[in-house]
C-alpha cells in the first residue's frame, strides 16, 4: 500500500539525514579539526603546517593547539 511506501521512504530519509548529521557524528567522538587563522578544515597532513595553530572542535568545547609534528 502507498501510504506504508510513503512511511518507509520518511524513515530511509530521516535515517540518512541523522547519519549525515555533524553534532551527532561529533556525539560518537569524532572531532572538526581547522587552521585557527584561516578557519579552513584540516582533511590530512597536507592542509597544515609545523607551527600552525590549530583548533579541535569535539562534540562539546574547542581546544587550541599548535602542530609540532606530523607524519603521512
Amino acid at each position: 500500500n502507498s501510504s506504508m511506501g510513503n512511511f518507509l521512504m520518511k524513515m530511509k530519509m530521516k535515517n540518512i539525514l541523522e547519519a549525515s548529521n555533524p553534532s551527532l557524528i561529533l556525539e560518537k567522538g569524532f572531532s572538526m579539526v581547522r587552521d585557527k587563522t584561516t578557519g579552513k578544515i584540516i582533511r590530512g597532513i597536507e592542509d597544515t603546517n609545523i607551527g600552525a595553530e590549530i583548533e579541535i572542535i569535539p562534540a562539546k568545547g574547542k581546544i587550541s593547539a599548535t602542530v609540532i609534528d606530523g607524519e603521512k
